[in-house]
This record gives structure tokens, sequence and C-alpha cells, in this order.
């Protein structure tokens, strides 16, 4: 029983990319989407991804099936939360060392998961990332992947996703360098700006707990998803070593939109833009931006 786990910062795609590999219907899945009807009589109607033909048929359209503009089926797999909540796994805590009881307790429940669900091998999507180190203990074959995206786009996202807090009247993030902040302070201090500054933070993060993984890290990318589907996840499976599945490529193709992920450039003036791309000065960062 196999772990794949993939991390990113917040808005870099990753509730797409569950969404994508939900349609694997050899692959075991959990991640942060809450389903709608998760804990109710209506849970059940997970059991419909089971059947001959019909189960196809609904893991392509599960997310066109909408009551009052939520979507009302629940998703093939357990969601990370239940799953925590279910097994008393407090995944959200994991920044601290784990002793070899919780590490055992957690693979007890996750070997439970696995033969609950009838798979081999799990996808587990998380943000915030939890301390690889204490993954690697619990899980040490397993394979990670870093989702990124152009942190341009991301913080379009964020900044279009209301509410969010005023940076110039909340209390800034101690977390944040203050040669970054200086350099927002420096500009219109916009929101935008603000959450480009905190999409490196989270990227930081993420790389200074992956330093422990070596070889088993994987980086991958938001705009390889949207604009090669096909590709992206014949690649992904390759290396996650697990066998394709026709109604991942499928789905993918009926649902990508890669105009969504460049509406940042319409969005923002060329002072604006140019604004941002000053936070995102260091080469490793600039690494991360729009890949042509």
């Amino acid at each position: 029983m196999r772990l794949i786990y993939v991390t990113g910062s917040a808005r870099s795609g990753l509730t797409l990319l569950s969404d994508v590999f939900s349609n694997h219907r050899s692959l075991g899945w959990m991640s942060q989407y809450y389903n709608r009807f998760e804990l109710g009589p209506l849970a059940e109607l997970r059991r419909l991804y089971d059947l001959p033909l019909i189960g196809d048929y609904l893991r392509v359209r599960k997310s066109r099936v909408r009551l009052g503009g939520r979507i009302v089926l629940p998703y093939p797999s357990e969601p990370l939360a239940v799953f925590g909540r279910r097994h008393k796994v407090t995944w959200r805590t994991w920044n601290d060392p784990i002793s070899d009881a919780d590490a055992a307790r957690v693979r007890d429940c996750f070997e439970a998961f696995c033969r609950a669900s009838k798979v081999e091998t799990v996808l587990a999507s998380m943000v915030p990332p939890m301390s690889m180190a204490n993954m690697l203990r619990v899980f040490p074959d397993m394979t990670i992947f870093h989702f990124i995206r152009d942190g341009r786009a991301a913080a379009h996202s964020m900044a279009t996703k209301p509410p969010h807090p005023d940076p110039k009247s909340e209390c800034l993030d101690e977390r944040v360098p203050a040669e970054w902040l200086d350099r927002w302070r420096q500009g219109s201090q916009s929101f935008f700006g603000y959450a480009i500054v905190h999409w490196k933070l989270q990227l930081a993060q993420i790389w200074d707990s992956a330093e422990v993984c070596g070889a088993r890290l994987h980086e991958v990318h938001y705009e390889d998803l949207v604009d090669n589907p096909v590709e992206f996840i014949r690649e992904f499976c390759k290396i996650a070593d697990i066998e394709s599945d026709p109604l991942v490529s499928e789905y993918a193709l009926n649902h990508m939109s890669p105009n969504n992920n460049y509406k940042w450039k319409q969005a923002y003036s060329e002072q604006e833009v140019a604004e941002a791309d000053s936070l995102i000065w260091e080469e490793r960062y600039r690494q991360c931006l729009e890949r042509s």
C-alpha cells in the first residue's frame, strides 16, 4: 500500500488536480475536498461510482450535477478531513515531531482506508503542507509532488476570491522576510502584491521542508496541466508509477480552461504587473513563473 502525496501553495491548483485524478478507477483519493453530504445518508451515493457503465459516466460528469449552483454528488473517495475525523488523525498538527506510536497509528489508519477503498495506491493532497520529515517517517516509500503555479496567477486568484484582509490595516505575517515587505511597501501596497509575497513565503516553506525528500520530490506545474493535460497526466502517472486511466484524460480535456490561468494579464495595468514582477526578483522564484 503506497501513498502519492501532492502539496502546493494556496490557489496553486491542487483542487483541480485532485478533481482530475479522482476519476482514476484504481487510485484511492483523499484531499481537502468536503463532500456536501460527507457524513449523512446521501454519502452512500458514492457507491454509484462502482456500478458498471453508469459509474464511469458519473465520474466524468460529477462536477456538472448541481443544485442551486452547488455540486450535489459526493466525490468518489473520502475527503482527507473526514478520514482524519474518523480515525482521529490530526493531519494539520504534523509540523511537530510525531512519536513512533502515532506513526504506527497513522499507518494502520492508512492501510484500513486502502482496504476499505479496495486500492493499493492512494493520492492525497494538502494545503498547507505538512512536515515532510514526519510524512517520510510514516510513509518511507511515498512519492511526493510539488504542484507549482505562476505566482501572479495564484495571487490574482486570491485577490478575486473575497473576503480577504486589507494588508495595510491587518497585522502583517511575521514570517515574511523584511526585505520582501519593504519592496511591497515601496509600491502601491495592493493585496495583489501582498498575495505574491505570501505565494513566495509558502514556496519557501515547502522547499525548506522538502530538503529531506531528495529524489522522491518532483516539481510539476499547473500551466502544463491546463495547456497540455494529456501529456501532463501521462508524465504524472509515469513518475508516480501508476497505470494511466483514459477517464482521467477524458475528464481533463472536458474541464480544462487555460484562459482562466491568464486572466491576471487582462486584470492589471502594465504598471501593476511591473510592480508585481519587481516582487519576484530571485531566480528560483522567477523559474516558477509562466512556462512557455
